[in-house]
């Protein structure tokens, strides 16, 4: 009897299992993005001298490799006028958070990277300590709120980009006391700045 009814048992799944399948698709749904819960990890945390690696533009991206034609994984610690930064990167692409500081040590900007590019939140800041600017980027192009201070902290800009173009919002400009339609000359993905000469 027990085997009668674990064949009929399996003849009902088996028989909705096909009827599953062979039922036509009517309606389509759309995809759904996954955010994966962890942060990017870097396989290796090596810092990379100047001669031990090399970069170049692939297309529109930034890729560093070392002597060997690979991509690097690790930090590179690079200097430029009077500033370090400090990048990470992952494959051959700048990944991660960057970090670049005056000679004092102070922290000037902290920017978000995504496979070469800016994506994530961008903040600069005077020499003093306090925020000039926080802005947001997605896949390189200025996308959503951007803020900007003078150097005493108030807020004299405030504006909203979408996929790098200016859509809405304020700018005090003290010095020629002009409106934010005279001041939309700045290109495209460009920071308009606000409370300062041109």
């Amino acid at each position: 009897m027990k085997k009668y009814v674990l064949l009929l048992g399996l003849c009902l799944l088996t028989f909705e299992a096909s009827a599953y399948i062979n039922e036509p698709i009517t309606k389509l749904t759309e995809p759904k993005k996954i955010y994966l819960p962890y942060k990017i990890t870097i396989p290796s945390n090596r810092i990379y001298m100047p001669d031990q690696y090399s970069c170049y533009m692939r297309r529109t991206r930034k890729f560093c490799q070392n002597r060997h034609g690979k991509g690097i994984n690790g930090r590179i610690v690079s200097t430029y006028d009077d500033r370090v930064a400090y990048e990470t990167y992952v494959d051959g692409y700048q990944t991660g958070v960057t970090n670049v500081f005056n000679q004092q040590g102070t922290l000037l900007h902290r920017i978000e990277y995504q496979k070469g590019v800016r994506d994530g939140e961008a903040v600069s800041y005077y020499a003093n300590g306090n925020v000039e600017v926080v802005a947001h980027y997605k896949d390189g192009a200025l996308n959503g709120r951007l803020e900007q201070y003078d150097i005493n902290g108030a807020l004299v800009g405030k504006m909203t980009y979408k996929k790098g173009w200016f859509k809405e919002g304020y700018c005090k400009n003290e010095a020629d006391n002009s409106s934010m339609e005279e001041r939309l000359h700045s290109g495209y993905n460009e920071v308009i700045p606000c409370g300062t000469e041109e």
